[in-house]
C-alpha cells in the first residue's frame, strides 16, 4: 500500500506506561492499514516523570529512539552515530510527537481526538480500508506536506494545534531547503498580533535567522516581531534538527543535570528536572539572546522563571541551580558549537491552538467538517460534518451540527452548533443547540430519572471518561460557554455564576475545594460522583435539565467526589480506544443492515474490511446471518451471504490465496440442501455452524484432534468464503427462478409423429452495448439493458439441434462434433448429474427435466414416465459450428434451441419470450448462472434491445428495432467478425464481477449505470441509422467491459485493435472478453476482410481468422420433417 512520509522512527511521548501501550497499539493499527510505512519503527514513550517538561520529554524520546536504532545497527551501547549517515546507510528521519497536557474534551488526548472526517487507504487491487479520522491522522498528513523535501534529521512536533492549509492544491515543498546548511529549522506560521498575545512568537532577522522567542509578550514585544504583512510569525510547535544538531542534543542525555530529564536519570535515583524545549533549549540559539539572559531563565515560558536564579524572585525553586546548570550546558554544547536556528515561514498555513474553551472547540470541529477532501498518494481524507454515523431520522439533525462515530438507533433531534462524538443514543431525546457530547451512552438504564424523551439543555457539555480504577466511566458536565480555568470570582458553571449555583443546589464552596486551594476553578472543583454514570445525577448539577431533584443533594454529599482534574489522569485510554472501535463496528452494522433491508446500494468493502481488521467480525457475522434468515427477498438473502464471504476474506487478510475456487466440500452439503429446498433459516444456521468449525477447529478440516486453542488460518477462511459464495449463488438462482412465471408452456397441437425429426437452428449473437447489465444479481438489483444483433456465420446459423420421438423408452443424447458423444439415459439415476456442468450431456438432461418431460423426483421409473406420457423416448442431437469459448453466446443459445426443439416435438407452442425465460431456468438448474442477453440475442433476429427492470420477479422484455433497409444493408457491409484463435477464459470472471457488484465498488456500480445508458444510446443510434455513433458505442462498451472484468484484453488483441483503430467506427471483443471472437464496424463498406487481413499481416499476428458474417433477420428457425 502507498503511505505518507516514510519515517525511520516515529516516537509519541505521553503521560505514563498504560497510555504509552495504548498509543503504540493505535500507531500499529495505522501502520497495518497503510497510513504509516511498514518499515517505520513505532514507539510510544512514557515521560520518565510528569515534571520533565517538553524539553525533557524530547531528550528522553530521542534517547529511546537512539537506543532502538543502536541495537538495530548492532551496537551494544547507545551512540549518536545512528542518527548520522554511515557507509551503506543514509541518515535517519525521526519524528517525535508530544501529546502534551490532559485534554478535558476528549479522553484520548488532543492527538487522538476524533475529527469529522474519514481516512481511506486504497491499494492497487481496488481494496480499501477506512477509519474515522483523528487529529493524529490529519497531523501526519500535514507534517508530510511540511516535511516534503527536507534532509534527514529529527522533527519534533506538538499535537496541541490544528494546522489549516489555505492552499491544499499546492504541490512541492513548503520550505525552501536550498539555503539550509544545518542546525535547527523552526517552523513559523503567520498569525495576528491579537492571537500572538496568548502564544509564542519568533523575531526573525533578514537572513531568516531567529533573533528571539517571545512568549505571551506585551504589545511592544509583539510589534517588534512584525512581518511586512503586519502579521507575526507564530511559534508553530514544529522544529527540525539536522543529524549533527540532534547528535549534540543526544549527547546531553548523559550530562548532569540534564540526565535527570531521561528515564536513565530517574532510574538512577535522581529527581526529575523540568526543561522547556523552547525556552530552556532552543532559546540558546536565538541570535540576539545573550548568555547571561538565557542562563538566568527569566523568560516567560521557561521552567522556574521568576525563581531565585532570575531577577525579581518571589518564591523558591528547589531545582533552580540544576536548571541554571542545564542551560549553561546547552549554551556550551549548542550555541558555542556554532549551531544556528532559522525560521521556515509557512504563509499558506493557519495555526489554531487547541485551547480549553468549549465554544471555540465546537467551532473548530465545525470548520474541520467543511475542509475540502484531499488525496495523498493512495490515502484520502474525506471531511464532512456527518461522519460515520447512523441516525434513524436524518431530517432531525441541524445542518450546522457535527456527528462523528455516533449510533442513534432511537429518534434523536440535534440542535444547531452541537457536536456529538462517539455517542450511543438508544432512547428518544433532544440534544439542544450549542452542546458538546463525547463518549456518552443514552440508554434506559443511564437515563433513569430523566424525562422521556430526554432533553440536554442548550450550551451543555456532557463528557464520559473510562477510568482505570472504576468499572464504570466518569461522566462530567459543564457549560460550553464556561471558562474551565476561570476562578469562582469570574467564572461560571453551566452558565450560572458560582454564587447562583451554590444557592440553587445547596452545595457549598467547601464541598468543592479545600480551604488551602489558592485557585478555585471549574477544572479542580470536586463536582462529580466517582463511578456514577447516571446522567440524571450529573445533569442535576446543570440546573437546566428537568430531572428529579429529590434526594440528589444527599446522594451527592454521601458519595466520593472527583473533579475534572482528578478524572483526566485516571483515564483508561486503552478502554476508550476499544470502546470507540466497537462503536464504529456497531455503526457499520446498523448502516449496512438498514441498506440491506431497504435495498439501498451501499458499498461495504472498506467498512467490512476495516471492521474485520479491528477485530469485530463477530458483529458483522451476527448481522448478516440475521438478514439472510429474516428477509423474504431472495436477492437480499443472497447479498447477505455474499457479505459474509467478504468478511471471511477480510479476516483472512491480503496475500493469503485466491478468492475464487471450488465450493463443494461435503461439510457444507447439508446447509446447501436446506437452501435449495427453500428452508433458508435452517440453511443459514447450518452455514454459521460450519463457519465456526472452519474458523476455530482444525478437526473440521482434516479430521485431527481438536486444537488446544482456536486457529484462524487464512487459507481455510478463504475456502469458507468460497462456500458462502456458493450459498449465495443458490439464493441468486432462487431469485432468477422467479422468472418461471414468464416461462409458460402452452399446448398447441399434437406431438410430432414418431420418427420425424424436428430441426431447430439459431444464429450467433454479437453484443454491441450493455452486456454485464443482464447478469444476476445486477439485472434485478439495478436493471439491465443490452443492444445486440443476431448474425449468421459463414452463411449459416451455427447453433442447432434436432430431436425425434423414438419407440425405445429412453433418452438418447448425442453431442455432434469431430468426436461425437452419445449418452443414453434409461434410468432416473442416469440423469442425476444434470446439475454438474462438466457431466456429459448435462445441458440436454437439464432441458428435459426443466420442460417437465421427466420428473426426477417421481417414484415412477424413467421408462414408465416416457411410455405413459409419450409412448416412447427421445433422441436429441446438438451441434455448434463455433469454436469453444467463442464469446458469441453459444451455450445459452444452444439451451434455447434445445428447449424449442423439445417443446415442438411434444406439441407445445414455441414462444420466444417464454423460451428466453426458460433458458434462465435451465441455466440456474445447471448451476452455470449467467444472464439473459445471449438467448435473447440469438432467438430474436436482427437488431434488438432487451431490458429487465430493477425488480423481482425477473422479467426480460425484447424490443426488435425496426431499421430501414439501408441501415441494415450498410451495417452488413461494415460488420466484420474475427476469431482471435484463443479460447475465451471466462473462468472466475463472473464470480469476480458478482463479488465486486455486491461490494458496491464505485467502479463497478458506475460502470453498470453507464452500460445501461450506453445500450439505450446505441439503440437510438441504430434507429437513426447513425452507424458512426453505433461504432462509438461499441468501442465505449469495450472500455466498460475492461472495467467490469479486469484483464480481459489479451496483448495480441490490444495490439490488433490499436492498429485497426484508424479504419473502424468501433470494435469490441465478444462476451466477457479474454479470447474468442471480436467484431468491428468498418468506416468503409466492403473493406473489412481485406483491411483486417492486411493489419494482421503487418502486425505479424497469425492466429486470427476473419469469418464471413451477415445479419439474420429471423433468429430461431424451426423445421419439421415431413
Amino acid at each position: 500500500m502507498a503511505q505518507l512520509h516514510a519515517w525511520d522512527v516515529i516516537v509519541i511521548t505521553c503521560r505514563d506506561e498504560p497510555t504509552a501501550g495504548a498509543y503504540e497499539k493505535e500507531l500499529k493499527v495505522r501502520q497495518a492499514k497503510g497510513l504509516i510505512a511498514e518499515s517505520t519503527r513505532l514507539l510510544a514513550v512514557a515521560d520518565p516523570d510528569a515534571r520533565v517538561g517538553s524539553g525533557g520529554a524530547t531528550l528522553n524520546a530521542l534517547l529511546v529512539a537512539a537506543e532502538l536504532l543502536s541495537s538495530q545497527d548492532g551496537y551494544t551501547a547507545v551512540t549518536e552515530d545512528v542518527l548520522k549517515k554511515s557507509e551503506g546507510r543514509p541518515a535517519r528521519k525521526i519524528l517525535i510527537l508530544h501529546m502534551g497536557r490532559d485534554f478535558p474534551f476528549d479522553a484520548c488526548s488532543r492527538c487522538f481526538v476524533s475529527i469529522p472526517g474519514l481516512w481511506n487507504v486504497n491499494d492497487q487491487s481496488h481494496l480499501a480500508l477506512c477509519s474515522v479520522m483523528t487529529h493524529l491522522d490529519y497531523l501526519l498528513y500535514m507534517l508530510d506536506r511540511i516535511c516534503a523535501g527536507s534532509p534527514p534529521g529529527v522533527w519534533v512536533s506538538s499535537s496541541d494545534m490544528i494546522l489549516f492549509d489555505k492552499n491544499p492544491a499546492q504541490s512541492g515543498p513548503m520550505i525552501n531547503w536550498g539555503d539550509f546548511t544545518g542546525g535547527v529549522m523552526a517552523v513559523a506560521i503567520p498569525g495576528s498580533k491579537d492571537y500572538a498575545k496568548r502564544h509564542g512568537v519568533y523575531r526573525i532577522g533578514e537572513q531568516s535567522e531567529i533573533c528571539d522567542i517571545v512568549f505571551q509578550g506585551n504589545a511592544e514585544q509583539i510589534d517588534a516581531c512584525s512581518l511586512d504583512t503586519g502579521l507575526v510569525p507564530i511559534v508553530s510547535g514544529i522544529v527540525f534538527m539536522c543529524p549533527n544538531t540532534a547528535s549534540k542534543l543526544l549527547d546531553l542525555q548523559s550530562e548532569p543535570p540534564l540526565e535527570n530529564c531521561t528515564y536513565l536519570g530517574i532510574d538512577s535515583g535522581n529527581s526529575p528536572l523540568n526543561v522547556s524545549l523552547y525556552f530552556d533549549m532552543l532559546l540558546s540559539l536565538a541570535k540576539d539572546v545573550s548568555q547571561a539572559e538565557y542562563e538566568a531563565g527569566s523568560r516567560p515560558g521557561t521552567y522556574g522563571q521568576g525563581s531565585a536564579v532570575g531577577p525579581g524572585s518571589t518564591h523558591t525553586d528547589s531545582n533552580a541551580e540544576d536548571r541554571r546548570k542545564a542551560r549553561a550546558m546547552v549554551w556550551k554544547r549548542l550555541r558555542l558549537a556554532g549551531v544556528t536556528m532559522h525560521a521556515g515561514l509557512l504563509s499558506n498555513l493557519e495555526h489554531d491552538y487547541i485551547d480549553l474553551y468549549p465554544r471555540q472547540y465546537i467551532e473548530r470541529l465545525q470548520r474541520l467538517g467543511e475542509l475540502p477532501d484531499v488525496v495523498a498518494g493512495q490515502n484520502s481524507f474525506v471531511f464532512g460534518r456527518k461522519t460515520h454515523s447512523f441516525v434513524k431520522e436524518m431530517d432531525k439533525l441541524s445542518d450546522s451540527s457535527v456527528l462523528v462515530n455516533c449510533l442513534c438507533s432511537a429518534v434523536t433531534t440535534v440542535g444547531e452548533n452541537t457536536v456529538m462524538m462517539n455517542c450511543r443514543v438508544e432512547v428518544p431525546g433532544t440534544v439542544s443547540s450549542g452542546c458538546l457530547l463525547n463518549s456518552v451512552t443514552f440508554s434506559e438504564e443511564r437515563c433513569q430519572g430523566m424525562p422521556s424523551p430526554f432533553i440536554i439543555p442548550e450550551n451543555t457539555a456532557v463528557l464520559s471518561f473510562s477510568q482505570r480504577a472504576d468499572s464504570d466511566s466518569a461522566v462530567v458536565c459543564f457549560g460550553t460557554k464556561d471558562e474551565l480555568e476561570g476562578t469562582t470570582e469570574s467564572g461560571t458553571f453551566c452558565g450560572d455564576s458560582w454564587a447562583a449555583f451554590f444557592q440553587r443546589t445547596g452545595i457549598a464552596s467547601s464541598d468543592l475545594w479545600d480551604e488551602d486551594c489558592t485557585k478555585k476553578t471549574l477544572l479542580n472543583a470536586r463536582l462529580f460522583r466517582r463511578g456514577c454514570a447516571s446522567l440524571a445525577a450529573v445533569l442535576w448539577l446543570s440546573g437546566g435539565c428537568k430531572v428529579a431533584s429529590e434526594g440528589q443533594l444527599e446522594a451527592w454529599r454521601a458519595a466520593e467526589r472527583v473533579s475534572i482534574a482528578d478524572v483526566l489522569p485516571a483515564v483508561n485510554v486503552a478502554a476508550e480506544f476499544s470502546s470507540r472501535s466497537r462503536l464504529s463496528a456497531e455503526i457499520v452494522v446498523a448502516v449496512q443492515r438498514h441498506a440491506l433491508h431497504t435495498c439501498q446500494p451501499l458499498s461495504w468493502v472498506s467498512s467490512f474490511r476495516s471492521t474485520a481488521r479491528n477485530g469485530h467480525a463477530d458483529l458483522l457475522f451476527t448481522m448478516l446471518d440475521g438478514v439472510a434468515s429474516e428477509s423474504a427477498d431472495p436477492g437480499v438473502r443472497a447479498r447477505a451471504l455474499a457479505g459474509i464471504a467478504d468478511v471471511l476474506a477480510a479476516v483472512a487478510g491480503d496475500g493469503n490465496g485466491l478468492r475464487s475456487g471450488p465450493g463443494a466440500n461435503r461439510g457444507w452439503k447439508a446447509a446447501y440442501k436446506q437452501l435449495q429446498e427453500g428452508n433458508v433459516k435452517e440453511g443459514v444456521a447450518l452455514l454459521a455452524a460450519e463457519r465456526e468449525k472452519w474458523m476455530n477447529s482444525r478437526q473440521a478440516l482434516c479430521g485431527t484432534a481438536p486444537d488446544a486453542s482456536p486457529l484462524l488460518r487464512p487459507r481455510e477462511l478463504l475456502r469458507a468464503a468460497r462456500h458462502y459464495e456458493g450459498a449465495a449463488q443458490i439464493l441468486i438462482s432462487q431469485a432468477v427462478k422467479t422468472a418461471e412465471q414468464f416461462a409458460t408452456i402452452k399446448h398447441e397441437e399434437e406431438p410430432v409423429p414418431m420418427g420425424k425429426w424436428v430441426k431447430v437452428e439459431a444464429p450467433a449473437r454479437a453484443d454491441i452495448a450493455g452486456g454485464w447489465s443482464d447478469t444476476p444479481p445486477i439485472t434485478y438489483e439495478h436493471g439491465g439493458s443490452v443492444t445486440n444483433v443476431a448474425f449468421m456465420v459463414k452463411g449459416k446459423r451455427p447453433i442447432g439441434a434436432k430431436v425425434k420421438r423414438i419407440e425405445e423408452p429412453l433418452l438418447r443424447l448425442c453431442l455432434v462434433s469431430a468426436q461425437p458423444i452419445v449418452v443414453e439415459c434409461k434410468e432416473l439415476s442416469d440423469m442425476e448429474d444434470y446439475c454438474i456442468p462438466t457431466a456429459k450431456a448435462a445441458l440436454l438432461k437439464t432441458a428435459f427435466y426443466c420442460m417437465k418431460v421427466v420428473d426426477l423426483q417421481s417414484s415412477v421409473s424413467l421408462r414408465d414416465q416416457l411410455m405413459s406420457s409419450y409412448g416412447g423416448g427421445f433422441e436429441l442431437h446438438t451441434w455448434s459450428d463455433l469454436p469453444s469459448g467463442s464469446g458469441l453466446g453459444t451455450s445459452s443459445i444452444l439451451a434455447g434451441v434445445v428447449i424449442a426443439a423439445i417443446l415442438k416435438v411434444v406439441g407445445h407452442a414455441v414462444d420466444k419470450d417464454a423460451v428466453t425465460h426458460m433458458v434462465l431456468m435451465v441455466e440456474q438448474m445447471l448451476t452455470t448462472g449467467g444472464g439473459w442477453q445471449d438467448q435473447a440475442g440469438g432467438l430474436f433476429g436482427g437488431v434488438k434491445i432487451s431490458r429487465s427492470p430493477r425488480q423481482l420477479p425477473l422479467r426480460v422484455e425484447v424490443e426488435p428495432l425496426n431499421l430501414s433497409e439501408e441501415t441494415l444493408r450498410e451495417f452488413n457491409r461494415r460488420f466484420v467478425v474475427i476469431y482471435t484463435g484463443r479460447t475465451r477464459l471466462a473462468r472466475n470472471i463472473l464470480q469476480e464481477v458478482i463479488r465486486s457488484w455486491y461490494g458496491q465498488l464505485p467502479r463497478i456500480v458506475n460502470t453498470a449505470k453507464a452500460l445501461v445508458a450506453g445500450s439505450e444510446e446505441c439503440a437510438e443510434a441504430f434507429r437513426q441509422g447513425d452507424l458512426e455513433k453505433v461504432g462509438a458505442c461499441m468501442s465505449r462498451y469495450w472500455e466498460q467491459k475492461k472495467v467490469m472484468a479486469y484483464g480481459c484484453e489479451p496483448d495480441t488483441v490490444r495490439q490488433f485493435m490499436k492498429a485497426l483503430k484508424p479504419h473502424v467506427y468501433g470494435q469490441s471483443m465478444a462476451g466477457a472478453g479474454g479470447g474468442g471472437f471480436m467484431y468491428v464496424l468498418m468506416k468503409e463498406p466492403d473493406t473489412g476482410a481485406e483491411v483486417a487481413k492486411r493489419v494482421l499481416d503487418e502486425s505479424n499476428i497469425t492466429s486470427f481468422e476473419v469469418y464471413g458474417s451477415a445479419l439474420d433477420p429471423n433468429g430461431l428457425w424451426i423445421e419439421v420433417e415431413q
